[in-house]
């Protein structure tokens, strides 16, 4: 039993957690806990002399390998993340928490927090833990803990000083908050890759709005006529990889109508990295940060700084074959009936070369719905006629 006679707050909160653990620790079944593995620990019986003494214990000399444990996986098997993975252990979230809080305490200088400068030499970038611990009014101990992984729960008090101290944004205090949290939902329903009928008829409504559903890990489930002309005809693409954050980065079709494209890819990086805590044990959204990370460096090198992004409009310039370049405004509308499903409309700026060119967009997408044009000189195909939506 642990028992705190005097102390903070803070020290009753880690004593509550501690008490948790060891009674969890307690409960498991022994084929459920970590086998020991380590050389100092493991003794193997040999016989001994022929003359019938007893058996003797050898440790295993430095370089020997050690036998394999009883509950140990498989050489080679990939050992899954769990939600938990053992009492002690340190979880994937809490993995991701200490990474993301590193990122952002590098990315502060004293100054930036007024904090006079010490004198000392600095050996990593930005803040020192220390500095971090006193903006937020908590013990260094604890500020560590919760960096390195091993602190499993953590009070909003507490997650909203470190988010003052480290001047985070709004998404950020989102992202912060659901990286801490002792753990995820268990039972989650599968995410809904098709859209509703009545969705699609929105969609179809919008004749002059480009307008695409995304999903999950920012696949596109659905889109109309518009959308099509706009980015490409998705029914063209593997299901599998109708993926609006992966096209931008490996599609050439799609990633060359952005004319600030570092801007929009590095917004859909953070975008992608909300998603991650959302949905953690989502494997395809494993596989396409994998894919993404191994195939393009920027991507790769976005991903590291742990940024987050949660707006839900802005503008985007687009520089289209067919209708030339186009300011954009966009917003993203949340289906309420499907929580995990966006609606990302696209409407033109005021200025006259964009409104000429949006018209032109328009007629197009019109004629290629209706079947009485071909492919454009420029090389084009077809925008996709009424919409469509994801065969998955």
């Amino acid at each position: 039993m642990i028992r705190v006679v005097r102390g903070t707050a803070e020290d009753h909160e880690v004593a509550a957690v501690m008490a948790v653990l060891l009674a969890l620790a307690a409960s498991r079944p022994a084929s459920l806990r970590p086998a020991r593995c380590r050389a100092a620990s493991w003794r193997r019986r040999r016989p001994g002399p022929r003359t019938g003494a007893d058996p003797v214990e050898e440790t295993p000399q430095r370089g020997q390998p050690l036998p394999r444990e009883p509950n140990a996986p498989p050489a080679g098997m990939r050992v899954p993340w769990p939600i938990i993975e053992s009492v002690g252990a340190v979880s994937r979230r809490h993995l991701v928490l200490g990474q993301f809080l590193r990122a952002k305490r590098a990315a502060l200088s004293p100054e930036d927090v007024g904090l006079r400068e010490t004198g000392r030499i600095r050996r990593v970038p930005g803040l020192r833990r220390e500095e971090v611990a006193q903006l937020a009014d908590v013990s260094v101990d604890y500020y560590t803990r919760l960096e390195q992984g091993r602190m499993t729960h953590a009070s909003d008090a507490v997650l909203g000083s470190i988010a003052q101290a480290l001047k985070l944004t709004r998404a950020e205090r989102e992202y912060l908050h659901s990286c801490a949290r002792a753990a995820f939902p268990l039972g989650a329903s599968p995410p809904a890759d098709t859209v509703t009928p009545e969705t699609q008829t929105l969609l179809d409504s919008m004749a002059r709005v480009p307008a695409v559903v995304l999903g999950r890990r920012m696949d596109v489930i659905a889109w109309n006529a518009m959308g099509a002309a706009l980015f490409l005809d998705f029914s063209e693409v593997d299901p599998e990889r109708r993926n609006l954050a992966r096209m931008v980065f490996l599609e050439p079709r799609v990633r060359e109508l952005y004319v600030d494209w570092s801007d929009a890819a590095s917004g859909f990086v953070e975008r992608l990295r909300m998603d991650a805590t959302r949905y953690p044990d989502d494997p395809r959204l494993d596989d396409l940060v994998e894919e993404l990370s191994a195939r393009d460096p920027d991507f790769r090198r976005w991903w590291g700084r742990h940024r987050v992004q949660g707006v839900t409009s802005g503008r985007k310039r687009i520089r289209h074959p067919v209708a030339g370049e186009l300011t954009l405004d966009w917003q993203a509308l949340r289906i309420t009936a499907s929580p995990e499903q966006t609606i990302i409309v696209h409407t033109p700026a005021k200025d006259a070369r964009t409104q000429q060119g949006f018209e032109a967009l328009a007629a197009w997408s019109e004629a290629m719905a209706g079947g009485t044009a071909g492919s454009s000189e420029a090389g084009t195909g077809s925008p996709g006629g009424a919409g469509g939506r994801s065969g998955r």
